[in-house]
């Protein structure tokens, strides 16, 4: 996968290893990742810097927001910054719907996440920033 810049990224994940996980696969196909472990991590974040994507857990802790209210914080503080949804719950389709009838368009990947569905569909979402094939096959 090639980039016109490395995009920037954070991963969101309340399970470390899975944030982890995530962000190193990014790292490894040219991304500047950055993997959290909570909402005010993500928040604290959003406030730092631009990123061009937040990839987010749903049900996140108990005790905290959920990703979707994330993913909304994010829209609004930084409407360039494109948000894609994890989940392992069905429950995520419920609060993804009311989501929607808000006016957010999240796209959800059902965990366990496959790396190259992952890498796809960030360069999907990015498609601004991943070049092409014949472009790479050209340089």
């Amino acid at each position: 996968m090639e980039w016109s810049r490395p995009p920037r990224i954070l991963v969101l994940d309340d399970e470390r290893v899975i944030a982890d996980t995530l962000a190193q696969i990014l790292e490894l196909q040219g991304c500047d990742s950055k993997a959290l472990y909570t909402a005010a991590d993500a928040l604290n974040s959003l406030d730092e810097d631009d990123h061009d994507l937040l990839i987010t857990d749903v049900a996140l802790d108990p005790d905290s927001i959920n990703g979707i209210d994330v993913a909304v914080y994010c829209h609004r503080l930084c409407p360039k910054c494109k948000v894609l949804l994890i989940s392992g719950h069905a429950a995520s389709t419920d609060m993804l719907s009311a989501a929607r009838a808000q006016g957010f368009n999240f796209r959800l990947l059902q965990k366990p996440v496959h790396p190259e569905d992952l890498l796809k569909l960030v360069c999907d979402t990015l498609s601004d920033l991943c070049l092409p094939a014949e472009r790479i096959a050209a340089t």
